[in-house]
């Protein structure tokens, strides 16, 4: 392949690199929203048995200790589905970041194959210029040496 050609394989690599970085950032915004998400229901579930501590000391009926217990047992649930979405996100972001970084070292590979070919023609084109310097400083050297 030529460099020209390789240069538009480059561009296409780029781009597909670009792509796959934008999605593993979104992977990451929505893995690190379902984090907060999860936290923050953790948090609530804690402060509401908190306040059912606080109440008890105070006096609860019994019935009102039931709904508590539900609803905690609701929060419960809340927090594991929340937890299994905030796994699954991870597990997305795992995945975008796994495929950015293999087309970063696809663009890489191609960026270093062009570096080898222009660094070859280099040295072809420098070997032919200095072939020509080398016959044009024989033919000099003949033309003085038979002029003497």
């Amino acid at each position: 392949m030529s460099v020209k050609q390789l240069t538009l394989v480059l561009e296409l690599e780029e781009r597909k690199e670009a792509q796959a970085l934008h999605a593993f950032q979104q992977a990451q915004v929505h893995a690190n929203q379902q984090q907060v998400k999860l936290d923050q229901l953790e948090q609530y579930r804690q402060q509401y048995i908190q306040g059912i501590l606080d109440d008890a000391s105070l006096g609860i009926r019994s019935g009102q200790y039931q709904q508590s217990l539900s609803f905690i047992g609701q929060l419960d649930k809340a927090c594991e589905q929340q937890s299994r979405q905030m796994n699954q996100s991870k597990l997305v972001q795992t995945q975008r970041q796994t495929i950015w970084q293999q087309t970063q070292q696809k663009r890489k590979a191609i960026e270093q194959l062009i570096a080898k070919k222009q660094a070859l023609l280099t040295s072809q084109r420098l070997r032919k210029e200095q072939a020509v310097h080398d016959d044009f400083a024989i033919q000099r050297f003949l033309r003085n040496k038979s002029i003497f």
